[in-house]
């Protein structure tokens, strides 16, 4: 008897905690571009759901492809393909006056790490 009133505790303790806010809020599912979904948690983009690669990709169209390469996904011009970990260096560093985002260089990673 002594064993239930325990774990029946232990559940009213937890169910307490769930209804009155004591539990971490749910885990970002990245459900879209920007970095926060749908249940306002700011992950920094990046993170490999559909969306943020989406984004990653939106950001090598519009800042990268005009003079590189990405594996199979574009072959024309010198090949990002296996160099996503060094882009925020080169970046840092002023490539041709682009800048980026935290949240669009997470997401362009991402995205190129796939190639």
């Amino acid at each position: 008897m002594r064993k239930a009133f325990v774990l029946g505790g232990l559940f009213v303790t937890l169910l307490t905690a769930a209804l009155i806010g004591g539990c971490p809020p749910p885990a970002d599912n990245g459900t879209d571009d920007n970095g926060t979904d749908d249940n306002g948690i700011d992950d920094g983009g990046g993170n490999g759901s559909t969306a943020d690669l989406e984004a990653g990709r939106s950001v090598y169209e519009s800042r990268c492809a005009a003079c590189h390469a990405l594996g199979t996904f574009d072959t024309s011009g010198a090949n990002l393909s296996g160099k996503s970990g060094s882009f925020a260096a080169k970046l840092a560093a002023g490539h041709v006056g682009i800048t980026l985002t935290a949240t669009e260089l997470a997401n362009l990673e991402a995205f190129a790490a796939q190639y």
